[in-house]
């Protein structure tokens, strides 16, 4: 009983963050680029990058398998992905879980991830994945220029697709005014 009181209060805490995390949306007109050498690993140990996903608005989602919010995302990112992947976007997972490659395995599987997912524990790329909360999300352009973030889960699917739409719009106004 003591025990699920505890589980209760953690999961209505998660929810809290989660619902609460989306107020902070930002998407900046002049951000930096992350560089074509910020590799990760997945995990049949492939080295990847960004630079992969050339000529498409990436969000990269960096998550942890203990995170509850981050759990209760995937639903709404796989929709996402097989919603817009053709439409040249694409969402990678980027786990943060230190030297816990089969539980990523494990969340993959029960989560049915639609979307390419990297390991970022001690990989280059973790140094522009060092964030204060999880889960967060780095939109990034087709140059892979950084053009905004979001800090905490999309609590439903029209507001991923609103995040969606908010940073191609930052972008078509960007192509517009050079």
């Amino acid at each position: 009983m003591r025990y699920t009181k505890f589980a209760v209060v953690w999961l209505m805490a998660g929810m809290l963050v989660c619902l609460s995390g989306f107020e902070m949306p930002s998407f900046a007109d002049d951000s930096p680029r992350i560089p074509d050498d910020a590799t990760a690993r997945t995990l049949d140990g492939k080295t990847v990058s960004i630079a992969d996903h050339r000529g498409k608005l990436v969000f990269l989602n960096i998550w942890k398998t203990d995170c509850i919010a981050c759990l209760h995302e995937i639903p709404i990112l796989n929709r996402v992905q097989k919603e817009y992947a053709s439409a040249n976007f694409t969402i990678v997972g980027l786990a943060m879980d230190k030297k816990k490659d089969e539980r990523v395995a494990q969340v993959m599987k029960v989560g049915n991830i639609a979307y390419p997912v990297w390991l970022g524990d001690g990989q280059p790329i973790a140094k522009y994945a060092d964030v204060w909360a999880y889960p967060f999300l780095l939109a990034i352009g087709p140059n892979g220029e950084l053009i905004g973030y979001i800090e905490g889960a999309f609590p439903t699917y029209e507001h991923a697709v609103d995040a969606i739409k908010r940073a191609r719009e930052l972008l078509e106004k960007k192509e517009s005014s050079k």
